[in-house]
């Protein structure tokens, strides 16, 4: 590939590329030609993902990141940035990790566990990232957020915690550097991924098995495009999702106290539920 080709093509960093909605932003922008840096914590999911969706040759960094590893984000984020030139137009936070358990049977770690990887971790890569954004006076973070960073629901504490994090965080810094820092928070409600079968339970081990609304979500390839055509459009956030799961944001804009009253009668119906059949659960 020759230099001026090199030149004339954007970088994008999408951490979190290994499946989902990373994995589908990687095709997406491949589609762009990019130039493209792919993280995830897990090495091997990370190659197979690229295998599977890159056909030709293109330039492409493969740079494995654990999110609970803070100690290695200073010299990732360095060699990331001597491989694109110093350039990178946008950073994607695709990576996550999700909760299922009430608050008073939660083990604390699981909570400090989930609050690293949702959130901590991504505030100590900004800190490394933002002095190169700054010094080109450009630069975009795209954080895939969750219509649960705009509202809580019951046994998601730690993993509405951080989500809501996430958007007063960003907000500051968007406000702190403008006009030139842009940044997207992305708040999808389902999305049919195998997020559900990863979620930690109160004792940290996996939930292994899928939710009913997640296996009725949005596909990973459409939320994708939504945020390549939200990027276009400069917006600063997007709920996206079928109309049923996005209308809880509006109740509770407009009537928190209609939707405390709906999800409650959701919750007592699943516990009706489970003492019928406790595997439903």
């Amino acid at each position: 590939m020759t230099n001026r080709h090199f030149m004339a093509s954007k970088t994008v960093w999408i951490i979190g590329a290994s499946s989902g909605v990373g994995k589908a932003l990687l095709y997406e922008f491949l589609n762009r030609d990019y130039r493209i840096i792919v993280s995830s914590s897990d090495a091997q999911k990370l190659q197979a993902a690229v295998r599977e969706v890159v056909y030709v040759e293109k330039d492409l960094l493969v740079k494995p990141l654990n999110l609970e590893q803070p100690d290695t984000f200073p010299d990732i984020v360095d060699e990331v940035f001597r491989w694109a030139e110093g350039s990178i137009e946008s950073v994607i936070f695709s990576a996550g990790i999700g909760q299922r358990s009430s608050f008073v049977d939660l083990e604390y770690w699981v909570f400090e566990r989930v609050m690293q990887v949702n959130f901590m971790s991504y505030t100590y890569l900004t800190k490394l990232i933002l002095p190169y954004f700054e010094a080109a006076q450009a630069g975009r973070f795209v954080v895939l957020s969750s219509v649960q960073g705009k509202f809580g629901i019951p046994n998601r504490t730690a993993y509405a915690a951080s989500k809501h994090a996430l958007h007063g965080f960003f907000d500051s810094l968007r406000a702190e550097n403008f006009p030139w820092l842009k940044v997207l928070l992305v708040c999808p409600a389902y999305i049919n991924t195998e997020f559900a079968f990863h979620a930690m339970l109160s004792n940290g081990n996996e939930q292994a098995k899928q939710d009913k609304g997640q296996a009725h979500g949005i596909s990973p390839e459409e939320c994708a495009e939504d945020i390549l055509k939200a990027i276009d459009k400069n917006k600063r956030e997007i709920v996206m999702g079928k109309w049923q799961q996005r209308i809880g944001v509006w109740i509770k804009r407009f009537f928190p106290a209609l939707l405390e009253r709906i999800v409650r009668a959701r919750v007592k119906k699943k516990v009706d539920q489970s003492i019928a059949n406790p595997s439903d659960f």
